[in-house]
Formats: structure tokens, sequence, C-alpha cells
């Protein structure tokens, strides 16, 4: 079942800081929650960002790696929150980044998003191995290494959420070379 705080968190976020365009990395119930709050604030600000370099103003695009979980998380929207939410598929595969073992999406969409929701992918749903090491194992941590390939990209405000995902957050503030704020929200 949702966790309904960090739900409400997610959403507050969203809104307060004026999100316009999400990446989010591993779909569920936050699908539906960034997708109304990008719904709400397209509401109240899609004229203020006009001129702004926004090419996908207000849309949330959601990527998994398990086809069963994009299609319940389709579900769960509404006609509204279908028009500014994409899905993508992609396979993991296991890689390795400054001889660290990790993972990255073989396929992501092409945009430049101020805010990154990471809640994927699944562990033991991850091609390949490296040096026969593969995640999927109940006792290991997942390890998403996509950030670091587009973090040049990125604009300055950025938002990475990381949704559960410590030792993630760790191997990510280590390796991301601009000087990030890191915080940790203990109780979400």
């Amino acid at each position: 079942s949702p966790n309904i705080e960090q739900l409400y968190f997610l959403h507050n976020l969203i809104t307060f800081y004026n999100r316009v365009t999400v990446l989010e990395l591993g779909v569920g119930w936050s699908t539906s929650v960034i997708s109304d709050a990008l719904n709400e604030n397209k509401k109240k600000y899609l004229k203020k960002i006009n001129g702004l370099r926004f090419n996908d103003p207000y849309k949330l695009f959601s990527i998994d790696n398990n086809q069963r979980f994009i299609n319940i998380a389709k579900k769960r929207l509404s006609s509204s929150q279908k028009k500014n939410t994409n899905f993508k598929f992609s396979n993991v595969r296991m890689i390795e980044v400054n001889k660290r073992i990790c993972t990255e999406f073989e396929n992501i969409p092409k945009i430049n998003p101020d805010m990154i929701f990471i809640d994927g992918p699944s562990i033991y749903n991850v091609k390949g191995n490296i040096n026969g090491f593969n995640t999927g194992h109940p006792d290991l941590a997942p390890m998403s290494a996509d950030i670091l390939k587009i973090e040049p990209f990125l604009k300055p405000g950025t938002f990475l959420l990381l949704d559960g995902r410590t030792l993630n957050a760790l191997f990510l503030k280590n390796f991301l070379y601009r000087n990030w704020n890191y915080k940790y929200f203990k109780n979400f």
C-alpha cells in the first residue's frame, strides 16, 4: 500500500518549488502524485514560464524495467494525468563507473528535467553481470548510475530525490561533480 505521508511530501515538493519537467526512474504510486502536482503547477504557472527553456513543460517522463508495473501505474491515472505522463520501458544492465559496479537504464528519455525522482530500477530485473556479480540478490542495495551520465546537461536548480535508496544516494554523492546540496529526510 502507498505511503501517504511520503506521497504528500513529494506532491508538496513539486508544487512548492514549481517543478516543470520530471523524470521518474521507477514507476509506482508516485507516478500519479507527480502527474497531479505537475497539472496543478501548469494551471498556476504556465504563462509565467514563457520564454524559458522548457520544451516539455509540466510533463512527467516515467521509465521502468518492469512492464507489469508500468501497466499498473497507467491504470491509476486520470484522463488529464494521461495527457502529461509519458511511460517508457527500458532494460537495465550492469555497468562499471570509476571501477564501481552499478546499473543503468539502456534507454532514457531525451529531456532536461528540473526534478528527478529515483525509485527504480528493480534490482531483480537487471541484464548481465560484472565479473559474475549481479544485483539480483535480496541482501544487495540498488545502485543506479543514470544521473552521473546526464549530470552535465542538467539545469542549475535541478532536484534529485531518491526514495529509500540511502546507499545509492551516497554513491551518487561521491561521484556527482557539481556542488549539490544534500539533505536527508529521515521521516520520509
